[in-house]
């Protein structure tokens, strides 16, 4: 789905349901069951990885890549800076103004919860 406008996006994350419905399907649940050797729900899975990342770092992040998604096939976590820099130059401008709004935005959200001021936050836009 292409999303093209602030109402078109609005619309579209209302029929979402909640992170807290999702529920995994079968491939996920067996996927998670081999990674994690017991049945867990989606929640306590970030749970772990989130911990164990904190506590090992890269290591982790390698492990539950390779377990989730395959061998890794790259050396470094990080994209060289020259590598992002031609990447963004090839993105058409309007594009790019658009992901930088976006990021922005979640920027924002994401700050207004760090300083607790936020149990509800609707920006100009009816973004919230």
């Amino acid at each position: 789905m292409r999303i093209v406008d602030a109402a078109e996006a609005r619309r579209s994350i209302l029929q979402r349901k909640p992170a807290s419905e999702l529920s995994l399907g079968e491939a996920g649940r067996a996927t998670t069951g081999a990674v994690f050797g017991e049945a867990l729900s989606p929640e306590d899975s970030v749970r772990r990885i989130i911990a164990a990342v904190r506590a090992e770092g890269d290591a982790a992040v390698r492990r539950y890549t390779e377990a989730f998604d395959g061998p890794i096939a790259y050396e470094r976590l990080e994209v060289p800076a020259a590598e992002l820099r031609a990447a963004l130059a090839r993105i058409d401008a309007e594009l790019r103004a658009a992901l930088e709004l976006a990021a922005g935005r979640i920027r924002e959200y994401h700050q207004r919860q760090l300083r607790r001021c936020l149990s509800s936050y609707v920006d100009e836009d009816g973004l919230g």
